[in-house]
């Protein structure tokens, strides 16, 4: 099995928090690492199940602070956030999916690569 490591980038856009568009292409056995340039701690929520879990557990999050293992194939919902210092959070809300959709996407993950 053939696996790659990712360092995907959450940007800020005024007070939208963004993936890459489109996401690189994961596969289970990948590795990622969510950061930002922008001061404040990144959280990619997942609603729905995390392709980061071996689990069927909901409202999971993982963080910019650690390097996760893609465990589960399929099409995994997720919300990006930049917590500040202040406090503020900015990004992706639960409570305002329509006003927040820009700051959300899916992770569409294939099953491990073959070499």
């Amino acid at each position: 099995m053939t696996t790659k490591h990712h360092e995907i980038e959450i940007t800020v856009v005024d007070k939208s928090v963004r993936q890459p568009s489109p996401m690189p292409q994961l596969s289970v056995g990948d590795t990622v690492h969510y950061f930002s340039k922008h001061d404040g701690k990144v959280v990619v929520r997942f609603p729905g199940r995390s392709p980061y879990r071996t689990d069927d557990r909901v409202n999971t999050q993982v963080t910019g602070t650690e390097t996760v293992t893609v465990t589960q194939h399929g099409l995994f919902k997720c919300g990006c956030q930049l917590e500040l210092s202040d406090g503020t959070v900015l990004g992706w809300n639960p409570r305002d999916l329509a006003g927040t959709k820009d700051s959300g996407g899916d992770h569409d993950v294939r099953k491990p690569n073959r070499p």
